[in-house]
């Protein structure tokens, strides 16, 4: 099947609003976005276990997952990375040094090594309920990312100076993403068009840092009006906020509805 484009969606502070809800308009918009031949594709650094309900509630059936690490087409993986053994095991030890706990993705499944009051804010501040714990997971399974929760941003550079196979990327006050090196949002969606064969015209909705590997990869970013100052200007289009129908109005100015 062929597509008149392709439109990726962060999902925190771009497809949902503020209160981690898909507003009914972004649910009307992207409905008309597929109905008009365009697909509509959720890209995140969550892991399926976290996605809750947000793909149903809004009509989205595609999505590059673990910030590249896995990749859906209209509910059929094409693809699951995983992350070296040994790199874990080198993590596992730095983090033991610095008194960080982890986060463990495998295979739609989230564990953490300890429900510590930093994991608890964590998922707090992502509208996301607590994983179990399970700090022996990547023994038995394979791992797509991994997560270092800490409040401590003058460490993050000790990790990638002493693991420099693994990316780290600081997405929130409590955690680091980890995925191997130049695996990212960017290349997720490189990948995603290379399996289908794909060259139609491609569209990014983002507002933070993490967003930015989008924005330099598509046709056309576009920055929520709640982004950080650097997305923006990263941006073709400054479109609204998340809490002010951001989406659609973005959509109905680049005429995909």
């Amino acid at each position: 099947m062929t597509y008149n484009g392709f439109v990726f969606f962060d999902i925190d502070g771009t497809l949902v609003d503020s209160q981690g809800q898909v507003p009914t308009d972004n649910k009307t918009a992207i409905a008309q976005l597929r109905a008009n031949g365009f697909l509509p594709i959720i890209c995140t650094g969550r892991g399926r276990g976290e996605m809750g309900t947000v793909l149903e509630d809004a009509g989205i059936h595609s999505a590059i997952l673990l910030n590249g690490m896995e990749i859906l087409h209209e509910k059929q993986f094409l693809f699951e990375g995983r992350i070296a053994q040994n790199s874990i095991l080198k993590l596992l030890q730095l983090a033991k040094e610095n008194e960080h706990d982890l986060g463990f993705y495998s295979q739609g499944e989230m564990r953490v090594t300890a429900l510590s009051l930093t994991v608890q804010r964590n998922f707090r501040y992502f509208h996301q309920d607590l994983p179990q714990v399970g700090p022996t997971i990547y023994q038995n399974q394979p791992c797509q990312m991994l997560l270092i929760f800490s409040e401590e941003p003058e460490k993050d550079t000790q990790y990638q100076t002493e693991i420099p196979e693994l990316h780290f990327f600081r997405n929130s006050p409590y955690s680091i993403d980890i995925t191997p090196h130049g695996c990212n949002k960017g290349s997720g969606i490189q990948h995603l068009l290379t399996l289908l064969a794909d060259e139609a015209p491609t569209y990014a909705f983002g507002d933070g840092l993490n967003d930015l590997t989008m924005f330099e990869t598509v046709d056309y970013p576009i920055a929520m009006g709640n982004s950080q100052t650097a997305v923006k200007e990263a941006a073709t289009f400054i479109t609204r906020s998340n809490d002010d129908k951001g989406i659609p109005h973005a959509l109905a100015h680049f005429g995909l509805i």
